[in-house]
């Protein structure tokens, strides 16, 4: 009996011992802590003899010592160094807060502008990509070719759907735009759909001409010329819609050599060409524009009886393909490798008696191949 009384009496001791030294390591690592917060280089004190722990406090709370030593330490370096203050002077600058709130605001500030510049990036591609779909959609409403045949209109639905299921997860995923990086990931992903409907709205106006040319139907180029005047009222910086009502224009002057057709197709060329200087299919269709006309006129010339006729038909020969030649050395410029043009120069400069120009291409396309 006596032996289970001391071994009790050890255990109940033993534990107040450990109980007690939790809360005296916990008041010494506070108490050096706090003598030593917000200041750089401090040399941690020695702690005093721990305070025996007050009421609502715990023996073997490291936390409630803690507490109580970090507070003991801030006073004791408080008191410290206003003793210091008062009767020696400072032996180092001024005590510079760890936080620079003015570089906090202006980082912020940059950051805040990034996000804003980006957002509106974002939101006018947007508007872009959204009015292409309109003007696709609008041509697919209005055609009764289309949907009598039920074709176009599966692709159409399934490139919109995954559009707006797109544009969900980007505005469930709280991106922060203000990176460039994440910006531009967003901006290519439009980019990719905007890419998309323009090829199919491309391949739904070239089924409509190649319908018309077909069929000799004036109607469906009318129809066509319609429509995509309607779609450019959608989305009037399109320069596919432009090129293709051109195209439209083009046709009809083939079939019809009506010099209206002619200004027309011109000048929706080059309302293609101000939106996007570097649209080739424009320059080289406005080459080909006035170099067919160039030929018309060529067929004449040789056939005439007449000294004066010749002349005058040889003048205007010689002036329109002056006037395509530009044209075809800027789409050489844009794709130095196309095999149309390169030939339509060749021809050019064989026309208008320059050799060595008419050499030096007929060399570029031997290199070029077949």
């Amino acid at each position: 009996m006596r032996q289970l009384f001391f071994t009790l009496l050890f255990v109940f001791s033993y534990a107040a011992i450990l109980s007690q030294t939790a809360f005296n390591r916990g008041f010494e690592r506070g108490f050096k802590e706090g003598f030593c917060y917000q200041d750089f280089g401090c040399i941690e004190p020695l702690s005093p003899i721990p305070p025996l722990p007050q009421i609502g406090e715990s023996m073997n709370s490291f936390k409630d010592g803690y507490q109580r030593g970090f507070l003991a330490g801030t006073n004791t370096k408080t008191e410290s160094t206003s003793k210091v203050n008062r009767y020696n002077p400072r032996q180092y600058g001024e005590y510079i807060p760890p936080y620079d709130f003015a570089l906090i605001n202006r980082a912020l500030a940059l950051k805040q502008n990034s996000y804003d510049k980006n957002l509106r990036l974002i939101r006018s591609i947007n508007d872009k990509v959204h009015n292409k779909f309109n003007a696709v959609g609008k041509i697919l409403d209005n055609s009764k070719l289309l949907k009598t045949e039920e074709i176009y209109n599966p692709q159409y639905n399934k490139i919109l759907s995954d559009f707006i299921n797109g544009l969900e997860q980007i505005d469930k995923g709280r991106f922060d735009l203000s990176l460039n990086s994440t910006t531009n990931e967003i901006l290519n992903w439009f980019y990719s759909y905007d890419k998309k409907i323009v090829d199919l709205g491309e391949r739904i106006i070239e089924y409509q001409q190649g319908y018309a040319r077909k069929n000799n139907s004036t109607y469906t180029q009318q129809w066509s010329e319609q429509r995509l005047r309607e779609a450019i009222e959608a989305d009037p910086n399109n320069v596919s819609l432009y090129f293709s009502l051109g195209k439209v224009y083009d046709d009809l002057y083939l079939q019809k050599a009506n010099q209206l057709y002619f200004d027309k197709a011109e000048n929706c060329y080059e309302m293609a060409i101000q939106i996007d200087n570097q649209h080739f299919d424009s320059f080289y269709n406005l080459g080909v524009l006035y170099y067919n006309k160039a030929a018309s006129i060529n067929d004449k010339m040789n056939n005439a009886n007449d000294m004066k006729l010749y002349n005058q038909l040889r003048g205007e020969f010689e002036a329109l393909l002056e006037q395509a030649l530009p044209y075809f050395v800027i789409a050489e410029e844009i794709d130095p490798y196309n095999r149309n043009t390169l030939i339509a120069l060749e021809k050019i400069y064989s026309n208008t008696d320059e050799l060595r120009k008419s050499i030096e291409y007929k060399k570029k396309l031997e290199t070029l191949g077949e």
